[in-house]
């Protein structure tokens, strides 16, 4: 390589000479008249064969730039900050901080932090919160949106935010799953929402809303555990053996009212049936039913029991016409207590009348001499069941009553017994 000075040669070096003084040189740029490219003009070659090189203004290197705008320099060629430091325009200079990092090894840009552990990091201090606003312009748009969607890949998960612009209120958030929207804690589903309905640790839901585990539903008026019902599974075979039998599988629903150490006024469990004054049926009555189904379609569904909101009562119909209507045969039974005792009051009262509703046995308090009186015996009874007298009465023996027959006993007192002097049957 020569170098010739241009001092010395009198006159502008040519394109070949500068090209002799340095192999490669930028020597001016220029805008090409299109707006949209700079062009970096040189000299030299490669291969410093300048015998098959060109020369002239036509050898340059491009560089694409926005047509018709211009850029502000900032002065000042040092950046600014810890290395790692975003930098910005800091009045005319570089401005950088920890406070704005960008990991270039990991790729991760940090707000408020230089310690990066994600791919956006963001740090609260005293003065700001760690807080992603999203914002439209408040125009209901087609475009006028403000979201985060979610991708694998190519392909679209769903999104988060003011992604619906048919609400021109503007002030709904929306969240949206293509497939299944899952709420977790700790790893574990707690709920899934999916096009079918909503499932409670179940994540597989064929219904709108199903739950899944012992615990059941519970409801309360207020924070009390104590008032709280609860609708749930079947808890186990014991409550089946107590209360259903035990040859049964163990699977169904129980409905139960609040029934807890800290609740000291019972449970209930009410199924209403209330009509408001305006919204009468004009026709047929409200009522709730008891069915039996052998498929989901209810097509062969038969009656147990229907309970209607005019006070009938249906077993085995849906149509009871009277109080209780059975469609069928009946069987009942039922314990009474055998030790039952009652005061006859026969010291003043001549004529006593005394339902009998099971074994009893008559009492008398005062004996007043003289007193005559008679005692009127009716069962309000299924069955047979027996009368029997205490010490202040001499008798002939216990009475066996049956309903639908009346008895009469009468007696006669000297002071200190009531002794009998008839006994007397009659069929009803």
């Amino acid at each position: 390589m020569s170098i010739i000075l241009r001092t010395l040669k009198g006159s502008a070096l040519t394109y070949e000479e500068m090209d002799r003084n340095m192999s490669q040189l930028f020597y001016s740029s220029s805008i090409h008249n299109s707006g949209s490219e700079l062009r970096l003009h040189y000299t030299g070659s490669d291969s410093l064969d300048t015998g098959t090189e060109d020369y002239g203004p036509d050898r340059y290197q491009s560089v694409s730039i926005n047509g018709g705008t211009t850029t502000t320099v900032i002065s000042g060629s040092n950046p600014d900050g810890p290395n790692g430091a975003i930098q910005y325009n800091n009045n005319g200079v570089f401005g950088g901080s920890s406070r704005l990092y960008y990991d270039n090894t990991r790729f991760r840009v940090g707000i408020g932090t230089d310690l990066v552990n994600d791919r956006l990091h963001i740090v609260s201090d005293i003065n700001n919160t760690a807080t992603i606003r999203l914002a439209t312009s408040g125009v209901s748009t087609p475009t006028n949106k403000a979201q985060i969607v979610f991708y694998n890949g190519t392909t679209r998960l769903g999104q988060i935010g003011k992604t619906d612009t048919t609400d021109t209120q503007g002030s709904n958030i929306y969240l949206e799953a293509v497939n299944k929207l899952n709420l977790q804690i700790n790893s574990n589903t707690i709920s899934t929402l999916t096009s079918i309905g909503l499932g409670i640790f179940d994540s597989n839901t064929n219904r709108q809303l199903s739950v899944l585990g012992a615990e059941g539903i519970g409801v309360q008026k207020t924070g009390d555990r104590g008032t709280q019902s609860i609708i749930r599974p079947i808890p186990s075979t014991v409550y089946q053996s107590n209360v259903l039998g035990s040859n049964i599988n163990e699977y169904g629903v129980m409905l139960s009212g609040p029934l807890t150490s800290t609740n000291s006024k019972g449970g209930h469990v009410v199924i209403s049936l209330s009509e408001y004054s305006s919204r009468t049926p004009t026709t047929g009555e409200n009522s709730f039913s008891i069915i039996s189904s052998t498929d989901e379609t209810y097509a062969s569904a038969t009656s147990i029991a229907t309970f209607k909101s005019n006070q009938r009562v249906g077993i085995a119909t849906n149509a009871p016409s009277v109080t209780l209507d059975v469609n069928g045969q009946m069987r009942g039974k039922y314990t009474i207590n055998p030790v039952d005792t009652q005061d006859l009051g026969i010291a003043t009262s001549k004529i006593v009348k005394a339902p009998i509703t099971g074994d009893i046995t008559f009492t008398s308090g005062e004996i007043i001499s003289g007193i005559e009186a008679t005692v009127i015996i009716e069962p309000n009874i299924l069955s047979t069941n027996t009368v029997s007298f205490d010490t202040n009465f001499k008798v002939q023996g216990n009475l066996t009553v049956a309903k639908s027959k009346t008895y009469t006993i009468s007696f006669v007192s000297d002071g200190n017994y009531w002794y009998e002097t008839s006994r007397t049957t009659y069929l009803g």
